[in-house]
């Protein structure tokens, strides 16, 4: 397992160094910007998509064919793709949370509270699109499930822009509060959905056919 790590930490950081660049300029925006819900979770959610770009250098280079001749199973194959998924995850969102704070702290109008209610609702947010996308691409392969790639980021753009409504009215805000009973509901949802998306892919792996 812990190979299969670094040969996805040498790749990324060959091939998605891109996203730093990414991060940086949406840190920098929502530093400025007054509703900065948009600048800070549109990279928090990107960065959960990361494995599927992985998985696509994997493939455009033939690596799951060597990787079948050595001594991993399948399902390590696809769980260390989730566990890349989730650190990409938690690191852009410490860092995104980091900056919201600092901007606070500036304005003098810091709520741990608020602060940690988005993190947490960012994290949920940030596992649907590549819970929906892993499956179908160990199904199909990237090629073959472009159709679901594209339906994903298509989610990624309907959350982004239906968090950004519900943090800047009021009353919809409410609901993502840290004393909302709703906020026991987002975590419980979306672990869930990452264990059916996780299971899903690794019967889907183990029966494909390369």
């Amino acid at each position: 397992m812990k190979g299969l790590l670094l040969k996805d930490w040498y790749l990324a950081r060959t091939h998605c160094r891109a996203f730093l660049l990414i991060l940086f300029v949406f840190a920098i925006v929502s530093a400025y910007s007054e509703n900065n819900a948009f600048a800070v979770l549109y990279p928090i959610i990107l960065s959960s998509i990361l494995p599927v770009t992985l998985v696509s250098y994997d493939e455009r280079s033939k690596w799951q064919f060597y990787a079948d001749t050595m001594p991993y199973k399948r399902r390590d194959i696809v769980s260390v793709k989730y566990l890349v998924m989730l650190i990409c995850l938690l690191f852009t969102t410490l860092i995104m949370g980091a900056v919201s704070a600092v901007k606070l702290l500036v304005e003098r109008n810091l709520e741990l509270s608020e602060i940690a209610a988005f993190i947490g609702t960012a994290l949920m947010l940030g596992i649907l699109p590549a819970s929906l996308m892993l499956p179908v691409i160990f199904k199909f392969g990237v090629e073959r499930g472009r159709i679901a790639y594209y339906a994903a980021l298509g989610v990624v753009f309907a959350c982004v822009f239906g968090f950004t409504y519900m943090s800047s009215d009021a009353e919809t805000a409410e609901i993502l509060t840290a004393t909302s009973p709703f906020r026991f509901a987002l975590p419980v949802a979306a672990l869930l959905i990452l264990g059916v998306s996780w299971l899903l892919s690794v019967k889907f792996y183990e029966k494909r056919e390369l």
